[in-house]
């Protein structure tokens, strides 16, 4: 089980290319990733009040 923070996953959603974000994507078993209701809660709130840009995918 791994569990990724919330502010990684936001990162990884605007793009940002940092050491967290870098090893997210390294990851072999992505079904081995856990997301919590509280870290899903703060990733839609940062969506929510446009701290990531609209229309951003991660990719």
């Amino acid at each position: 089980m791994i569990v990724v923070d919330s502010s990684v996953w936001i990162a990884h959603l605007r793009g940002q290319e940092t050491e967290p974000v870098r090893k997210l994507r390294a990851i072999e078993w992505p079904d081995e990733i856990v997301v919590g209701d509280l870290i899903l809660l703060e990733v839609l709130q940062a969506r929510a009040t446009k701290r990531m840009p609209p229309g951003s995918n991660g990719t």
